[in-house]
Parts: structure tokens; sequence; C-alpha cells
């Protein structure tokens, strides 16, 4: 599923995607990525590898780790729900034997499906004829197309998982390059199945023909060209395998699982899997800036910088937070919801001892009515509230004006965008502060250039771009979300200031450089003076939030301090 899903991505889209199993992400000095997405496909989520996996790619600098199970969230188990950044519920199916064949199909045809292919009403390979394996078949040479690398595989795993035969992979060039010596001296046991596709159907039957005529050869080549027809070929694989298991007197959905493979299935591997040794926050900050974060000269001068701009901070008198909302108290995607139970404890804690709160969201009015939903009324005239990326400033008592025209450049720039942008898809809404373009199935970063782009020529001195988890906003240049914070009439150093995008043109870029004392629960600058990312496995969000706050320490006469205890560090034996 696994090489399905990232060949289909990498086709779709401009960005490379690779397959990697949970031991190769998280042991090792094998692939280790930074500012990507990670997805984790597991039907039933229940592996113990998989939050193994989810931990290992939150661990890696800008991570975003989405699980895709046929499992409803809720039905998720709280230790894995807690190091992923999203579920993805995918179509459930009937109760799976050993070679999880039903589920495989339902969530590689919904992958196919979100990437915007159109399925047939029927895959070929469901009723086309399977010719019968020969008994005295004990191997098999699986030679493939190169779209057809996802089939290869689970065709691979499916007869070595059961034992039927042994099998080998090869490409169809590969072949040429040694594999036909093995292949002809045990040709009296060896089945030729070929992997092809309309593509690369002509390499497939010129191949075959200079083989000798004696050897034995099931074509599982699909007449579908695309993805589409790896989702066929797919079902000709499991066809395949339950044919071998006819001919063998074997049932490979209902195996017998020894003790010892349950014992495998368990087995705790946990302690060889990479362990936080304190450097991550460094880590972070290496990756903002641009090095590569294994270099050990770079990653000292991080962490030294790390150890410094902690004591700077520490013990520093807070006499209010200002936070960012959408990706920082709440997900992105559920930001119409309430907070989390712990985030709203945290932050009616701090308003109970005086601690003052305010808010700098990009978004309107809407964000005023999720505020009124879980803070005590009591808190209205004292809670700030500055929408439109700090554009206009009120109590959250204040009821805001809605539906206002935009202002004269603002006005300028939406004609500009509905002219220029290219492509269908965008979204945009002009209100008196401020534009907002959405593109659904766009990168943000992707997006946000391509709106500068349009408006830089004639409007730059005037507007800026900025881009939040979910949107790219156009405002005024003299507009900021450090406004919130001069709008408070405290010492700014003693204002804790938290976000998700403090890198260069994220939309809390300038929040999180105004003091020191500002951290992101996401995305950072490359500033070794301010904007840190504390989180030493990879927690995010406001889970991350939710710790950040707990560091205000409330200190009697003394009032409230920043007070940041870095986790204990678990060692590897």
């Amino acid at each position: 599923m696994a090489q399905l899903a990232a060949r289909v991505h990498g086709s779709s889209s401009s960005y490379p995607s690779c397959a990697i199993t949970p031991l190769s992400l998280a042991v090792g000095d094998g692939l280790r990525p930074t500012n990507s997405t990670v997805g984790l496909f597991s039907a039933r989520a229940r592996h113990p590898d998989v939050r193994l996996a989810a931990r290992a790619a939150r661990a890696g600098p800008g991570n975003r780790v989405i699980l895709l199970t046929q499992l409803p969230a809720a039905e998720v188990t709280p230790e894995l729900a807690a190091v992923v950044d999203e579920i993805v519920t995918l179509p459930r199916t009937v109760k799976d034997g050993f070679l999880a064949t039903n589920s495989i199909l339902a969530m590689g045809s919904a992958w196919l499906k979100a990437a915007g292919l159109d399925l047939p009403d029927r895959l070929p390979m469901l009723y086309a004829p399977m010719p019968p394996w020969p008994e005295e078949a004990l191997r098999a040479l699986v030679l493939y197309g190169p779209d057809q690398l996802a089939a290869a595989y689970d065709l691979e795993a499916r007869l070595s998982e059961t034992g039927l035969v042994d099998v080998q992979l090869a490409d169809l060039r590969n072949m040429a390059h040694g594999r036909h010596v093995g292949l002809l001296n045990r040709a009296t046991s060896t089945v030729l199945v070929t992997l092809g596709d309309p593509g690369v159907q002509p390499l497939v039957d010129k191949t075959v023909a200079v083989l000798p005529a004696s050897l034995k050869v099931v074509d599982l080549s699909t007449t579908i060209p695309g993805p589409i027809g790896v989702l066929d070929t797919l079902v000709g694989c499991m066809r395949l395998t339950g044919e071998i298991g006819v001919s063998r007197g074997a049932d490979p959905g209902q195996p017998r699982v020894s003790p010892s493979g349950r014992k495998l299935y368990h087995l705790p591997w946990a302690r060889l899997a990479s362990s936080p040794d304190g450097s991550r926050p460094a880590r972070v900050k290496a990756t903002a800036a641009g090095m590569v974060d294994r270099s050990q000269d770079d990653l000292d001068a991080w962490v030294e910088a790390w150890h410094r701009w902690r004591q700077s901070v520490s013990g520093r008198p807070v006499s209010a937070v200002v936070l960012d909302y959408d990706g920082t108290c709440v997900p992105t995607k559920s930001r119409t919801r309430p907070p989390a139970l712990e985030v709203q404890q945290e932050i009616h804690r701090l308003l109970d001892h005086g601690v003052r709160i305010a808010f700098a969201s990009g978004r309107g009015p809407s964000v005023i009515e999720e505020l009124r939903r879980w803070i005590p009324k009591s808190f209205w005239d004292d809670v700030v509230v500055g929408i439109y990326n700090g554009g206009l400033l009120n109590p959250l008592a204040a009821d805001v004006e809605r539906g206002a025209a935009p202002e004269e450049d603002l006005a300028a720039a939406a004609d500009l965008l509905r002219e220029g942008l290219v492509g269908h898809g965008w979204e945009l809404s002009a209100r008196r502060w401020q534009v907002t373009v959405q593109r659904v199935g766009t990168e943000i970063a992707d997006a946000g250039a391509a709106v500068a782009a349009i408006l830089e020529p004639t409007l730059g001195a005037r507007l800026k771009v900025v881009e939040s988890g979910h949107s790219v906003d156009i405002v005024s240049r003299a507009t900021s979300k450090r406004a919130v914070v001069d709008h408070l009439d405290v010492k700014v150093g003693e204002v804790l200031l938290i976000g998700d995008q403090g890198e260069v043109g994220g939309n809390d870029f300038e929040l999180l450089s105004y003091s020191d004392l500002s951290l992101s629960v996401d995305r950072v600058s490359a500033d070794r003076s301010r904007c840190w990312n504390l989180s030493e496995d990879g927690t995010a969000g406001p889970a991350l939030l939710a710790k950040y706050l707990g560091a205000v320490q409330l200190r009697g006469r003394a009032g409230a301090r920043f007070s940041w205890k870095q986790p204990a560090v678990r060692r590897t034996r």
C-alpha cells in the first residue's frame, strides 16, 4: 500500500515521495525526513510498530504525521493519537484474513479516488481466467514494469508470508543483468510471473520471446494504464496467491500462526529506536536555518545557542500571554471546535491569577464566537482579541461588524488575484482589513508564492502576504499581530508570545520575532535569540501549547514566571 501511495503522490504532485518501513524510519542512519508529511497506513492501527514510526517521524523537525486507517478517530488508541497530527478514516471493509486483502484494496481505491482518478465499475483482473499453477513449481521470478513495483512487492509479501513458493523480484531490464542465469538453471521448478501494463507491454513480450519456449509463464499484465492499472494488477496477484494455495491444498488467508510468530509480532524493540537526546530544539533551528542538522559542528553551535536562550529567559516575569489561535490553541483541521480540555484549563488558571491573555488570529469575527464558547464571561472585558492578523483589536466582550467592503488597496488586490490566479479551485474572500485566498489540494507555501508573484509588482510596497496553516492572507503593510502586544501596554519582554507559523512568511513571524520570550508549537525562524520550539519528542500544536502554558509558574507576590523544565532524556542501553 505504501508503495502505491508514494508512486501516486509523486506522479500527481511536484514533490518526491518514497515508501519506507517503520524500522528504517526509527533505527539506523537511513532516511530521516524533515519538513515533510509522513503518512502511516494501518487498517486497524494496533500494531506497536505504527506508534514507534509515528514517534520517529514526529521527532524530525517540521514533520506532519497523518494516520490513514479504517478505524474511526475515536477508536484509535490515545497513545497513538497523541503522536499524529491528523487521522484520516478510510472506507471500512469486512474483517480481513491473514493477508489483509480487503483492506488493501479498499485503502488503495480510496487513495486513488482522493488523487482525483476515476475508478472503473469493474477491474478486468477480477474476472480474467487464472492459469493453474504447476504443482512442481517451487519458485517464482516476478518481472515487473516500473509502474508495477507496488504489485510486485505485494505478490512477494503474499507468497513469502504464506510460504507457498520462494520468490525473487526483478524489473524488466534487471533481468538482463544476470537473473536469467539463475532462472534457466532452475527452469523446471520456476515460474516466470510478468507484471506489465500498456506502457511496457511491448518490452514484456520481447523479453518473454527470447526465453526458452518451455519456460512456464504466468502473465498478470493489466490492460489499464496508470495507477488504476496497478490496482488491477494487485487483484491479479491476490487471485494468483489463491490459485497457488489451491494447488498446495492450503488456505493462504488462514494459515497456522505459531507461538513464535505471535512473539515476533509483539517483539519489544522500542529501546533500539532513536531516543530523545536533548538536542531536538537545536535541530529544529538548524533545519530552519538551512543547515544539515547531522553536521556535528552546526549542531553543536545550535545546542550552545539553545542553552544560552534557555538561560536568558529562565525565571522571566510573565505579565501577559499572547496566543495565535488556529494551529496553536486548536488543530487547524478542527478549528471550529473548542480547544482540548488541558489547554482550556491552563488558560483559565492564568486568567484566575491575573495573567492577561490575548489572542492574535488571522481569522475574522468567527474566532470571537469560538472564544466565547469556552472563556468564562467574567473575563471577556479583560481578554483582547486581534482579528485579521491584528488589523482590528477589541475586547472579547465587543461585537464586530461583519461584511465590510475592503479598503482601496485590498480591493485592487482582490481584482488582480481574480484575474491572475490560474486554474480551478481558488477561493477568495475580501473584507475591510484582509483578503484571504485558499485552494484545496495546493500547499500553502505554493499558494503564497503564486499570490505574491501577482501582487508584488504593483502593490508590494503597500500590502504584504502572510501564510497560516490553511490560507494565504493579504493585509496592509501597517497591519501586524504585534499590535495586540502593544495594546496590552506592558513590557514587551514580559509578554509570552506563542504561535505556530514562526518562519519568515508565516503569519506568526512578526509576532514571534517581537521578543526573545517567544515560542512556536510548530515552525520556527532561524533567529537564535527567539521563536524556539521546545518539544523534545515531536509533540506539536495544542498539546505542546499546554506544556508551554504549564511552564508559567505562579509564585505569589513574585507573580508569574516562565520556568521550562526540559523533559528527562531517555537513553539507549
